[in-house]
């Protein structure tokens, strides 16, 4: 006849205990550098934001202590030289503004022809974020994706398309036009 070994309950939920928090220690460190690097993200943008309100507001300071520190003989030259940088900074926050309130309405569309939940918040939102340079582009297809996976799963592939179609006009036809 078989013999089962007798076991205490108590070993059995101390090592599944043990085994329970090796695993969540496992899991919670890269979640811990997931969420480091995201703050050092979040500290970058704010602070590119406070600088550039800063120079917003106080353009005609800055534009004047810079004339002050050119020498007398580059003055023409950086005049020239800031005409041409405003124009071009200028031309660039046009063009982010363009490109994000094209994309806000192609979200805008596909959340709007599947139903979606919270078409203000996720328009609003795909387009700011498709306005932020570098790593806006590629996050602003997230929320109305995420809105369509966790309260209409049934509408996931045909917004993913809509806004994966409209995410590749807008950063391949479009943005390289305006910019």
């Amino acid at each position: 006849a078989a013999h089962w070994p007798i076991t205490d309950n108590g070993t059995q939920a101390s090592v599944f205990l043990d085994n329970l928090g090796q695993y969540a220690a496992q899991l919670a460190a890269p979640l811990q550098q997931i969420a480091v690097a995201s703050l050092g993200a979040i500290g970058n943008l704010l602070l590119v934001v406070v600088f550039s309100l800063y120079m917003v507001a106080d353009r005609e300071r800055l534009v004047a202590f810079g004339f002050w520190l050119v020498p007398a003989g580059y003055k023409a030259e950086a005049k020239i030289l800031e005409e041409a940088v405003s124009r071009s900074f200028g031309g660039f926050i046009r063009g982010q503004v363009i490109t994000g309130l094209a994309f806000g309405a192609i979200c805008f569309l596909g959340s709007l022809v599947f139903g979606l939940d919270y078409l203000p918040v996720t328009t609003f939102t795909a387009g700011l974020l498709m306005m932020i340079p570098f790593f806006g582009p590629f996050v602003a297809w997230i929320p109305p994706v995420l809105v369509a996976i966790l309260l209409k799963p049934d509408a996931l592939i045909g917004v993913g398309i809509i806004v994966a179609l409209g995410w590749l006009v807008v950063m391949n036809w479009l943005q390289p036009r305006i910019m």
